[in-house]
């Protein structure tokens, strides 16, 4: 028999004390299919008895008609006039016993002000946090989520292939920016799966650096760093065009990251330890004389969250397993001069898939 995600999580805590709260987001979808937008100063709690496998739901009345509520053991749609935390009170009173002290096991996004007026109704014998357990089970991405992250990654490519077409001479940042998430939205992306980094010639030698009314012109280079959602899914990739014929150091640094990028890559296989494929690229970048120009771990998972588990950086000890996903973008940044990167998704698959397929050949735009 086939245990959902929220039973497995479930059979990880065995502690008939134990209440689990969730909040809306990346976990609660996970556990269970929820997808709703932010609830912003409206509490939404998601509350399950672990020993009996109970689940309550509170929330606005906004989200009465999208929730589906045949499997809570109580359910509560509170209007904007009436004390969310008066409700959950009275739930309590169905799950616990007077003055007995419960484990609290909660997200560490729970909101401060939720938190203070939980402890104020319940005995709260310690508080836990989840996301560890959960994370562990996100981890390994399922045949239905790899489907998900391989056709965000076909979404950048295609914009990327198109936004290669266009003239971006004399458009700012902020413009090109508009453009990629223009683009990815027309070809089926939920929107940018984070804020889209473009940084011209010397403002690209900011890792992360927010797009301004910088023009391109001709000699400079561009940083393009962007991602598409589909399903929910995430991907992320980065490519380092040129405006004309870039300068002899300019080609030197854009093969030496090319070079270190792929040489991370070919790392990649199940059983390797994650600090062996930072250090594939670190220590190449080293080889060259631009070790301190490379500021940054060489890569992040994707999944559900655009930064998540596994990070690839030179203390991580963990084993890559089959059915990570993770980016490996290194890069080399001089301070007000220029910055390159190039990134891609990669699967961990017995060896690697690169699932983002762009062209990692030197680009010259006209």
């Amino acid at each position: 028999m086939n245990l959902t995600r929220k039973e497995i999580i479930l059979n990880e805590i065995n502690d008939n004390n134990a209440l689990i709260l969730l909040t809306p987001g990346k976990n609660l979808y996970y556990l269970t299919g929820i997808d709703i937008i932010l609830t912003l100063e409206r509490p939404f709690f998601y509350l399950i008895d672990v020993k009996n496998n109970y689940t309550y739901l509170i929330a606005s009345k906004l989200y009465e008609k999208e929730l589906d509520c045949t499997d809570y053991k109580k359910y509560y749609f509170y209007s904007d006039v009436e004390n969310p935390f008066s409700i959950f009170e009275c739930c309590l009173n169905d799950i616990i016993l007077p003055g007995i002290g419960i484990n609290l096991y909660v997200e560490k996004s729970l909101p401060c002000y939720v938190y203070e007026n939980i402890k104020k109704i319940m005995k709260v014998n310690s508080t836990l946090y989840i996301d560890s357990l959960i994370n562990k089970s996100r981890l390994i991405k399922s045949n239905d989520e790899i489907s998900n992250i391989m056709k965000a990654a076909f979404l950048v490519d295609e914009t990327f292939k198109n936004l290669c077409k266009e003239s971006l001479t004399g458009k700012s940042e902020i413009e090109i920016a508009a453009l990629i998430d223009y683009m990815m939205k027309t070809l089926g992306s939920r929107g940018p799966s984070f804020e889209t980094i473009v940084a011209i010639s010397e403002n690209a030698s900011n890792p992360h650096h927010i797009p301004t009314d910088r023009i391109a012109r001709r000699g400079d280079s561009i940083v393009l760093d962007f991602g598409a959602i589909y399903n929910n899914y995430c991907s992320d990739i980065t490519r380092t065009i040129f405006i004309g014929e870039p300068d002899s150091e300019a080609k030197k640094i854009y093969n030496i990251v090319k070079e270190a990028q792929l040489k991370a890559v070919e790392a990649v296989k199940e059983g390797v330890t994650i600090k062996d494929i930072d250090l594939a690229a670190r220590d190449l970048i080293e080889s060259y004389g631009y070790g301190d120009c490379f500021t940054h771990r060489t890569g992040h998972g994707i999944g559900l969250d655009i930064h998540e588990e596994p990070y690839i950086t030179a203390e991580n000890d963990d084993i890559l397993m089959n059915g990570m996903i993770f980016t490996i973008e290194p890069g080399i940044y001089i301070d007000n001069k220029i910055g390159i990167r190039i990134e891609d998704d990669i699967l961990v698959k017995d060896r690697f898939k690169i699932l983002t397929k762009s062209t990692k050949e030197l680009t010259i735009l006209n």
